[in-house]
């Protein structure tokens, strides 16, 4: 019943995208084409501040960038995810400048990958390497457990909740330095799964980017 739903929403949503195609997503104001957002609306996304070599992010997680975040994770605006990507791989290569970096999107469970239709992380990796030409590799990292959502619960309760979810299809390239990209990161439960996973494995340098991040890390955040 509710993949019929989400199905008759993205009906919806591609129906009023082609009605009204150049509109800010966050206040409907006309804006140029192959824009998503008015610059009203940019300017109030906060930049992240802490971040460092182990971990990037580009804003702070608050109420505009979570609704942002929401219309791409559950309002099928897909579009969004690769041109936050895009806004993020332009930030990270100016801030890392390599080309020996390959990205890992966090893996997407098969049920919820057939409710959405897409994989946020992977869109936003498909931006960033858009923009960077970095290998976007994401058949490596595999979710092997579905799991709940991670939204209500506390730092201890989220490691539990991911313990065993990933695995490998194959192993790391020690070669390779290796960024996990996810769409938001809290306190690095998902994504230091997937570094463990990656070190344990031969992986010599592993860190994570996300599009948004609480600004301080949470207390006692992995990253």
């Amino acid at each position: 019943m509710k993949r019929v739903i989400y199905k008759i929403k993205s009906g919806v949503n591609l129906l009023l995208n082609y009605i009204f195609p150049n509109r800010c997503v966050l206040c409907l104001e006309e804006i140029e084409e192959g824009s998503f957002v008015c610059r009203s609306c940019l300017l109030k996304l906060k930049p992240f501040k802490n971040f460092s070599k182990d971990f990037y992010s580009l804003y702070h997680f608050d109420k505009n960038i979570k609704r942002l975040l929401w219309l791409l994770k559950y309002d099928f605006r897909g579009e969004i995810g690769f041109k936050l990507g895009k806004m993020l791989g332009r930030s990270l290569v100016s801030f890392l400048g390599r080309d020996d970096i390959a990205l890992i999107p966090v893996p997407l469970h098969k049920h919820k990958f057939y409710m959405r239709g897409y994989n946020q992380s992977k869109l936003i990796s498909e931006g960033i390497n858009s923009v960077s030409g970095w290998k976007l590799i994401d058949d490596m990292v595999k979710r092997s457990k579905f799991t709940k959502s991670q939204t209500t619960l506390s730092k201890t309760k989220r490691k539990e909740n991911m313990k065993g979810a990933f695995s490998l299809n194959y192993p790391p390239n020690p070669n390779f330095i290796y960024y996990i990209v996810d769409d938001v990161v809290t306190t690095g439960a998902t994504t230091s799964q997937i570094k463990d996973l990656l070190i344990s494995n031969g992986a010599k340098k592993v860190f994570a980017v996300s599009v948004a991040a609480p600004n301080p890390p949470e207390r006692g955040s992995d990253w």
